[in-house]
Formats: C-alpha cells, sequence, structure tokens
C-alpha cells in the first residue's frame, strides 16, 4: 500500500531518479540534453513556487507528481494547477500510487483557489496510456504539446 505526502528538499535525490527516468521514457531524453543537476535545480525551483507530491511504499519514493498554479492566458480569472511531470515507476504501475498522486495535486490546486487542473500525458510510439486515465478520471482532451528543436 503507498501513502503520499508532501515532497521536500530532502527528497530531491530519490526524485532526480524518478526524473532521469521520465526523460528518458520519453522523447525529451533523445532531444535534450539533461544532467542530474538540471533535474535537481528543476526540482527545487518547483519547491519553491509550487509543489511536488510524492508516494511511497515501504518507505521509498515509487512515484512523484508536480506542478504549480496559473491561469489561463486567455482567461486570466480562472486559476489552473498545471501539472509539470507525473512520473510513476513502472512496478507500482498497477497499484493506486498514480491516482492518489493526481488526486493529492487536484486537492492541493483547489485548496489554492484553482477551478481546474490541466494534465499533460506522454505519447509513447503513438500511443497516450495516461490519456486513457485521464478520461475515465473525467478529463478533456483539449490540446497536446509538440517540440522540435530549432
Amino acid at each position: 500500500m503507498s501513502t503520499v505526502r508532501q515532497a521536500a528538499v530532502s527528497d530531491v535525490d530519490a526524485l532526480v531518479e524518478l526524473g532521469r527516468n521520465f526523460v528518458w521514457y520519453s522523447s525529451y531524453g533523445s532531444m535534450i540534453n539533461v544532467t542530474d543537476d538540471d533535474i535537481a535545480r528543476g526540482l527545487c525551483q518547483v519547491l519553491d513556487h509550487g509543489v511536488i507530491f510524492v508516494a511511497e511504499r515501504k518507505g521509498e519514493i515509487v512515484g512523484g507528481i508536480a506542478g504549480v498554479m496559473n491561469s489561463l492566458w486567455f482567461a486570466p480569472h480562472v486559476k489552473v494547477g498545471t501539472e509539470l511531470a507525473w512520473w510513476v515507476r513502472p512496478d507500482s504501475r498497477n497499484s493506486p500510487a498514480a491516482v492518489r498522486l493526481l488526486r493529492a495535486f487536484e486537492s492541493w490546486s483547489a485548496e489554492q483557489g484553482a477551478t481546474h487542473v490541466a494534465m499533460s500525458d506522454l505519447v509513447i510510439q503513438g500511443d497516450t496510456p495516461a490519456g486513457k486515465l485521464f478520461e475515465k478520471l473525467g478529463y478533456t482532451l483539449t490540446e497536446r504539446s509538440h517540440i522540435r528543436g530549432v
């Protein structure tokens, strides 16, 4: 059984490992040179300006979700909790950890005054595994991100 709690700076080393796995699982790993120090600095920025929740099982971090509050550019009065990263180790994906992390982020967002939560999903070989979960949980697909070097 996993538990979810708000992350602290002392969790950054464990979160770097999750972040590295996320980057290499996604297309970012083949496009952008990222070091562990880069990931650690990014995580610290999120801790300073947003939130990170971690899922633990038997004292070990098995997943995390990171996000910030912002507004929609076309509707500045609409506050949105925006997910920046969400990753659960493959060996914990069939556990409740992923949904518990998402629910913690949704609750935090609501506490911060958000009326909506924005989640993104990776596209892996044309498939969007998290997209199916989002749909099941009542999310509406509104847009996807595309990236290209210039």
